[in-house]
């Protein structure tokens, strides 16, 4: 016993080594001395001490779950604690409630970031139809990366707590104020209210005609137009994907073409990096042929730009982008430079 006690005294140098080894008579005594000399008492206002825990800095989300739940375990009632609940003692230990355990998972997400609980709700809705938040914390501790780069990127352009993307509505050919056009009955229209050439209005002339009419337009530039397409995304399945106006014999009337062709949209992949302590989120273009970055975040990180010669420009080949300078960034991503 006495070599038990020296080991748990050595481990433990702030406390006196005689209360330890020769006047503790229960390993239950030597907790209490320790919790007296460190201050947290198991007292009923020690669990008010639970509003002081925060995400401390360069700290692992995981690590302040483990010091949430350790802070409840520690507070537990217990039947030799002496405190009282409701005037009544406490006759048997308490244990953690599964929803005691949903109000930590909780409490992890807001501390984290207060609309983290919102961005977690989403993909996993499905799930916590039928399970508690608790159950799904693993599953959410390692897909954790995604909604918090999700609020990086909304705090980098100054928008709300968190914005997604959204997809447009496919725009709807309204014929009048009160008739939508449908795929089963495709109405005639007059085209003298919508016929009007800008090349003839400019020029003076008599310009009640379509563009692609008009006599003066070269035959290249016709047979572009006659391309063209309008594309109205739809469901999978909606005969009515895409709609095309064609011109037909008849100088009054024109009718619309259903054709089926979809665009899939993807996001492109990016890579998460740190320059020194600042994040950054790398979007990996395979089609790029210069990578580039905003002078706005080369400032925030305090890089250092250099004078350059370098010129860039944008897709189309023509116009120009304004280059500030150049940077050379060595960025690190799990130890690796």
């Amino acid at each position: 016993m006495e070599l038990i006690l020296g080991q748990i005294a050595n481990y433990c140098p702030v406390i006196s080594r005689n209360t330890i080894v020769k006047n503790s008579t229960s390993l239950s005594i030597i907790w209490q001395a320790i919790r007296a000399h460190f201050g947290f008492q198991s007292t009923g206002g020690h669990f008010l001490d639970f509003n002081n825990i925060h995400l401390e800095t360069d700290e692992r989300p995981e690590d302040l779950y483990q010091r949430l739940v350790s802070f409840i375990d520690d507070n537990l009632l217990k039947a030799s604690g002496g405190i009282r609940h409701h005037g009544q003692n406490v006759t048997a230990d308490e244990d953690i409630s599964p929803t005691m355990e949903n109000i930590i998972v909780l409490t992890w997400l807001r501390l984290i970031h207060p609309s983290l609980p919102a961005l977690v709700k989403q993909p996993y809705g499905a799930e916590l139809r039928s399970q508690t938040v608790a159950s799904l914390k693993p599953e959410i501790s390692q897909a954790l990366d995604s909604p918090l780069d999700e609020i990086k990127l909304c705090q980098r352009c100054k928008s709300p707590p968190y914005c997604f993307p959204t997809i447009p509505q496919p725009p709807s050919i309204q014929l009048s104020p009160s008739i939508l056009l449908s795929p089963t009955a495709l109405p005639r229209i007059s085209k003298t209210s919508t016929q009007s050439c800008p090349f003839c209005r400019q020029a003076g002339r008599q310009h009640q005609h379509y563009l692609s009419r008009c006599p003066y337009l070269p035959v290249e530039d016709k047979q572009y137009l006659s391309r063209s397409r309008q594309v109205v995304g739809t469901e999978p399945g909606d005969p009515l994907s895409d709609c095309e106006v064609e011109d037909s014999q008849d100088s009054h009337n024109y009718r619309i073409k259903t054709t089926t062709n979809r665009v899939n949209v993807k996001q492109s992949p990016h890579l998460q990096a740190f320059y020194a302590h600042h994040p950054l989120l790398l979007t990996i273009d395979t089609g790029a042929e210069t990578s580039m970055i905003k002078t706005s975040i080369a400032n925030e990180i305090g890089a250092t730009i250099q004078k350059t010669t370098q010129k860039a420009l944008q897709a189309d080949g023509i116009i120009q982008l304004v280059v500030v300078g150049e940077v050379h960034l060595t960025l690190s991503r799990n130890h690796l430079n």
